[in-house]
């Protein structure tokens, strides 16, 4: 019998109607996911589940998204874990920063359907098999 390991993600996002249309998406689709609101929390659930992908918000409360990327690329037991950046800033200086931490992909939240970053998320995860 052939069981595969639920993929788990971390979503990190303050707006909370933005998190929950997310997390509907990613769970519709088979996935575990744990939620933060700011990236203080967001930096204890992935030392506590050490998820398969972390998809970050960059601008929250207490600690921001990049502060958060900052954090997890210090922290050897998290610098391997992916990062999809999800903002509605569109500005080419965070999205060098988040490319220099471990951002794979930076996802203009207007842009992208919660099933499209869903869609971003299976390509990324394929692709670190």
């Amino acid at each position: 019998m052939n069981v595969q390991k639920q993929r788990s993600i971390c979503l990190v996002e303050d707006d909370l109607m933005i998190q929950e249309a997310y997390a509907v998406k990613l769970r519709e689709r088979g996935y575990q996911v744990v939620t933060a609101s700011d990236g203080s929390q967001g930096l204890e659930v992935l030392r506590q589940r050490k998820p398969d992908i972390a998809l970050i918000d960059i601008n929250m409360p207490i600690m921001d998204g990049l502060e958060l990327m900052g954090e997890m690329a210090k922290d050897p037991n998290l610098a391997d874990i992916p990062v999809i950046v999800l903002t509605n800033y569109d500005d080419n200086k965070l999205v060098k920063k988040a490319g220099k931490l471990q951002s794979r992909f930076y996802l203009i939240k207007s842009l992208y359907t919660p099933a499209k970053v869903v869609d971003v998320v299976e390509e990324v995860l394929h692709n670190r098999l």
